[in-house]
């Protein structure tokens, strides 16, 4: 109908650059909290971060190996299959992928501070405490759906587990309390 071609129309010509480096589809984007960064993540399993102000392109933080089988896996039962959050300081970004793995990363050095398995696939920072986040988590056959937990950022750990419940979308309310 005249809605997509409204739309379409709308939508062509705003913006001011186009980067080109994932060369898959990119299903996560976000900005650090102080503007100064970007992070993109890919289904081909890769994390880019760039630089908001000078726009340009800084490194690649993350490109895991993943295995046929698993893809297949994610891409069959999960639409949103990786994550990417800046803590509240900007000083961190934790990645989540269809490996499936959490992993923090310092943002200055590009070195990864550590690394979640166990089908952990999804993370967001808390937006008041930079040492918390929640984190999804593959389900198994006893327990139907993707499961919430707290996550502790300072020590890479898991503090609760939720399992009342499926956890398909996980955030935090603006003042972190909740």
């Amino acid at each position: 109908g005249f809605e997509w071609r409204w739309l379409w129309q709308r939508a062509q010509g705003q913006a001011r650059k186009t980067f080109l480096i994932h060369p898959s589809p990119v299903y996560a984007i976000t900005y650090s909290p102080d503007g100064r960064f970007v992070a993109s993540a890919s289904d081909d399993g890769t994390t880019q971060l760039w630089d908001a102000r000078q726009e340009n392109w800084l490194r690649t933080l993350d490109s895991p190996t993943n295995s046929p089988r698993q893809l297949q896996f994610f891409t069959d039962h999960f639409t949103l299959r990786c994550s990417v959050s800046f803590s509240r300081d900007s000083r961190t970004l934790l990645t989540g992928g269809r490996d499936p793995a959490l992993r923090l990363w310092d943002l200055e050095s590009g070195q990864r501070l550590w690394s979640l398995t166990n089908n952990f696939f999804l993370g967001v920072f808390s937006p008041s405490d930079p040492n918390l986040a929640l984190a999804t988590w593959r389900y198994t056959s006893s327990l139907p759906g993707p499961r919430m937990s707290l996550l502790d950022v300072a020590q890479g750990k898991i503090s609760a587990n939720f399992t009342n419940g499926r956890a398909d979308a996980i955030c935090f309310t603006p003042d972190g309390r909740e």
